[in-house]
């Protein structure tokens, strides 16, 4: 793998949330506890030497997790008054937020929650809150991104970390004692539980990343603060079968991406901050490479990985020459 370290034009001490890249652009979420801290950076990364700012938004209260559909990004917010924020992207240069959505409230009392992970897919929003009174997961439609409507939900029970979703399949990774659910949201306004998954050391480590490639499913976690060989950071189901293969990584797992033949890990494990496992997981297959940070996130754009550093303003680019 060549790994190439990119500058991000953007002040240290900003942090960084998450990331998604389109065609050579990297759009950026952030979380300052400054009120004047722009949220949504928007990053042009197609000369790695040389990464130029197109644009930045301050949406108001910070966001946590992004996803990039057309010409629309949405964004969980860490915010009770409007959990979710829709930003028009169709001219990177000139980003706009179109709408601020609060949840519906399950009673007039409740407290509203932050959002704490997204996913878009065919038209729905599937959003994560922190732990609360009402639904963790919440389905919202977004056939029109200016008019949201919600739809339904589930109780997770705990803060939602990430969500994948697959084939009308949802999988959710939470810091409840079920830290892999598997939802069918064939109805997005009823979705219910088709498999969970309780690994031991749940009382404290969180599901934390999740991926899926071909009906293979696999989640990674954090390490809870200590390396318990017998309570491992991987957990990888082949298609078809309810047993996961699993491996020790300490520091834990905070990125997935998944392909036919390997697994590629963002990892808090030092020295081997970038892990590839083919799909046996079996640490003898492992290659691992080390960056000077700990990622934050991790995603993909075509054939090239990007890694956002936890705590500094970088980024990698991983070009990959694997089977």
């Amino acid at each position: 793998a060549d790994i190439i370290p990119i500058l991000l034009p953007v002040s240290p001490l900003l942090p960084l949330t998450d990331i998604e890249v389109r065609d050579g652009i990297a759009y950026v979420t952030a979380d300052s506890s400054t009120a004047a801290d722009p949220d949504f950076l928007v990053i042009d990364i197609s000369d790695s030497k040389d990464a130029r700012m197109m644009s930045s938004l301050n949406t108001g209260p910070g966001l946590r997790s992004v996803s990039v559909a057309g010409s629309y990004a949405f964004a969980a917010a860490a915010s009770t008054a409007a959990q979710l924020h829709v930003i028009r992207i169709a001219s990177p240069s000139s980003p706009a937020l179109v709408k601020k959505y609060q949840l519906p409230l399950p009673a007039p009392t409740t407290t509203p929650a932050m959002g704490s992970s997204i996913f878009y897919d065919k038209g729905i929003i599937y959003l994560g809150t922190e732990k609360w009174n009402g639904n963790e997961l919440q389905t919202i439609d977004v056939t029109d991104p200016a008019d949201p409507k919600a739809l339904g939900g589930f109780d997770v029970g705990s803060k939602v970390n990430d969500i994948y979703m697959r084939n009308k399949l949802a999988y959710i990774a939470s810091a409840s004692q079920n830290q892999v659910q598997t939802l069918d949201v064939n109805d997005a306004a009823h979705p219910y539980v088709q498999n969970s998954f309780s690994p031991s050391g749940w009382e404290r480590q969180e599901g934390e990343t999740l991926s899926s490639f071909e009906d293979a499913l696999t989640a990674g976690r954090t390490s809870g603060g200590f390396d318990i060989v017998a309570d491992p950071e991987l957990f990888s189901w082949p298609p078809a079968s309810s047993s996961p293969l699993s491996l020790n990584i300490p520091g834990g797992v905070y990125g997935i991406v998944a392909d036919r033949y390997h697994l590629y890990l963002a990892t808090r494990n030092v020295d081997r901050e970038l892990t590839i496992l083919d799909r046996s997981i079996a640490s003898s297959s492992a290659a691992y490479y080390s960056l000077p940070v700990a990622p934050q996130a991790m995603t993909c754009d075509g054939d090239t990985l990007y890694i956002l550093a936890h705590n500094a303003p970088a980024l990698y680019e991983i070009n990959l020459h694997t089977k």
